[in-house]
């Protein structure tokens, strides 16, 4: 998958060579970008955490990261691209 950023397009040739499958976006598409949407459910839970300091705002990042990149909790972040 890649939004025709000419370094992804000039990279097609190769990608096809070992038989990936190629899928066109939108070259401005954040609905289907899945780490955008990662961002947003990030920003959400450290705000959730409301960090006063630069240390309790380090330490939600982290923690936050940690939790919502274990493959479980992607999942959903996937599943339902091909329809988007």
């Amino acid at each position: 998958m890649h939004d025709n950023l000419p370094l992804h397009v000039a990279a097609e040739e190769n990608l096809a060579s070992y038989n990936f499958e190629i899928i066109d976006f939108p070259e401005y598409s954040p609905d289907l970008t899945p780490i955008e949407n990662l961002w947003g459910t990030l920003k959400k839970k450290v705000k959730q955490d409301a960090p006063k300091t630069k240390r309790q705002l380090t330490n939600s990042l982290k923690k936050n990261w940690e939790l919502l990149t274990e493959v479980e909790n992607l999942e959903p972040y996937f599943e339902n691209l091909r329809e988007r």
